[in-house]
C-alpha cells in the first residue's frame, strides 16, 4: 500500500518502501489470498514475497514501522546500536482517527478483518506520508 502511494504521490525519486516479518515463516511466500483479494478491491496491486528482517535493513532504511509488540519487541532486538533502535516504531504512531497502538492481526478471521487493517493501514500510510513531505 505505502509503496502504491509513494507512487501515486511521485515521490519515487525521494522515499523507498519494502517489507519484512520479524519471522521466518513466510520467507519466499506471496501474500495471503484475503490480503490480494482486498487490495485489488481498491485498486492496489501488490507483488511481493516475505522475506525476514536483517540487520541490514537498519543502515538501509531511515525508519522501520512495525504493526504490533511483538514485532517491535523482535526488531529492538535485533538492532544492533542505539541510531537502529531509535528508527523503530509502532506504523499506529501515524494514525490520528484512531488511538490504537496495534494493527491487529486479520490471519484468522474473514474478509471484514481484512478490510479493517485496510482502512488502518490507509490511514496511517496517509498521515505517515504527509509527515514525510513536511520533513524531507
Amino acid at each position: 500500500m505505502l509503496q502504491d502511494k509513494i507512487r501515486k504521490h511521485n515521490l519515487e525519486h525521494l522515499l523507498e518502501a519494502d517489507s519484512a516479518g520479524t519471522a521466518d515463516y513466510h520467507i519466499g511466500e506471496g501474500p495471503d489470498r484475503r490480503t490480494l483479494t482486498n487490495a485489488a478491491k481498491h485498486q492496489i496491486r501488490i507483488s511481493h514475497q516475505g522475506r525476514q528482517l536483517q540487520t541490514e535493513d537498519f543502515e538501509s532504511f531511515d525508519m522501520l514501522l512495525v504493526m504490533d509488540h511483538s514485532n517491535l519487541k523482535n526488531s529492538l532486538q535485533l538492532a544492533m546500536t542505539e541510531t537502529h533502535r531509535n528508527k523503530i516504531q509502532l506504523l499506529r504512531n501515524f494514525d490520528l482517527e484512531e488511538n490504537g497502538e496495534e494493527v491487529p492481526d486479520p490471519w484468522f478471521g474473514g474478509e471484514e478483518g481484512f478490510e479493517e487493517v485496510f482502512n488502518i493501514l490507509d490511514r496511517c500510510t496517509d498521515s505517515l506520508l504527509h509527515y514525510l513531505k513536511n520533513n524531507l
